[in-house]
């Protein structure tokens, strides 16, 4: 449904019940805040789409090489100020009773 005859709908229904309750809710700041989203979301599908800066086979691995073991080397002492933080909590023991 095109958003100018939704409006004209919202506000036929807020007559409607001024002439009965009074009260207008096709004026409430819902109603107003959901045309507005309808309003943005419908500018936004009409703005053309940048291009894709890669392509879906950009990231196809390829079958013919296999991955290298990785070497690990031993890790350095070094002193506990320089070291930084943890990424894991240090493991502490707790005392029986």
């Amino acid at each position: 449904m095109r958003l100018d005859v939704l409006r004209r709908h919202v506000g036929h229904i807020g007559s409607a019940h001024y002439e009965k309750l009074r009260t207008r809710p096709d004026r409430h700041p819902i109603v107003k805040r959901t045309l507005e989203s309808l309003r943005r979301e419908r500018e936004e599908a009409k703005k053309p789409k940048t291009p894709a800066l890669f392509r879906p086979d950009d990231f196809v691995a390829d079958e013919t090489e296999e991955p290298k073991p990785k070497k690990r080397r031993a890790a350095k002492k070094q002193p506990a100020a320089k070291r930084g933080l943890r990424s894991t909590p240090k493991l502490v023991r707790r005392k029986r009773v």
